[in-house]
């Protein structure tokens, strides 16, 4: 797993330069809420990473995730089966 440079990302993103006392990165311990948090995390990283306009494909990205999102539920788990 890749969960280091998640936690790495978050702690960047929420480190204000007060004590480490009281920080608090918004990462559970070890557990499924964990587990939930770092998958919605890493859908908001590699959203932005997508999305930026330095992206040189952005606008491939854009438009075949318009062509996905047109697909039915049948043709998704048709897809997801295959691989």
């Amino acid at each position: 797993s890749h969960d280091c440079v998640v936690f790495c990302q978050r702690h960047m993103e929420t480190y204000m330069r007060d004590t480490t006392i009281n920080w608090e990165c918004g990462v559970p311990k070890e557990s499924q809420q964990q587990q939930n948090v770092l998958n919605n995390l890493r859908i908001k990283y590699l959203t932005k990473i997508l999305l930026t306009d330095a992206n040189i494909l952005r606008s491939k990205v854009i438009s075949q995730t318009e062509k996905f999102a047109r697909k039915s539920n049948e043709e998704i788990q048709a897809l997801i089966k295959k691989g």
